[in-house]
């Protein structure tokens, strides 16, 4: 009896979802805010190319944003950091097929990694982040007036990453991250769950 009401509700929730698709998208956020960074809660496809990951970082207005860090991480653990060139680009270079986070100013971005033989077709070639302006004008963030972004604490390079490694390490962006991709996988599962029994 409780499994036959809980199919109808399903039933009735999916009707209307189909019915308004709009509704439920919009209902549905794709990023969250953790300790004042924005975290995708969506997990995007990438091609890597010989082992190479490319990004770039620009401003609303398309410009490139130079001298910016950018992490890779998996697993909660750093991999790497980066500073992006004149044109605002980085490359994350030795990685193998798998999930990895990219974050930057723009926000903390899951991406599944795959070789370009084996990618879907509508896997990203690359990653472009954009940076809102009130991120930029708080860029090095530290608290030193005489800090130049290298001094340790910042987000420059300097400081090893600073606030951003520290994001990917942090345990609630971990956990809620985590959360986010297990919810992403288990529901569509459990909604597809179609076993029925005779009871």
């Amino acid at each position: 009896m409780t499994r036959k009401l809980i199919h109808s509700v399903l039933a009735i929730a999916m009707s209307v979802a189909m019915a308004c698709p709009q509704a439920v998208q919009a209902a549905r956020a794709t990023t969250m805010k953790v300790d004042g960074v924005t975290v995708s809660t969506t997990i995007k496809d990438l091609v890597m190319h010989q082992g190479t990951v490319q990004g770039a970082l620009v401003d609303p207005n398309g410009k490139p944003l130079a001298g910016q860090p950018a992490v890779i991480a998996q697993q909660g653990k750093t991999l790497a950091v980066k500073s992006t060139d004149a044109q605002g680009r980085y490359s994350f270079e030795n990685l193998q097929p798998g999930v990895y986070q990219v974050a930057t100013y723009a926000g903390i971005q899951t991406y599944r990694v795959w070789d370009a033989s084996n990618a879907p077709q509508t896997a990203d070639k690359g990653i472009i982040q954009v940076a809102s302006e009130d991120v930029i004008r708080g860029a090095h963030g530290c608290s030193d007036p005489g800090c130049d972004g290298g001094c340790d604490g910042c987000d420059g390079i300097g400081g090893g990453g600073g606030k951003l490694s520290g994001c990917l390490a942090n345990p609630n962006v971990v956990v809620l991250g985590a959360a986010a991709v297990a919810a992403a996988i288990a529901i569509p599962l459990a909604l597809d769950d179609d076993d029925d029994d005779a009871s």
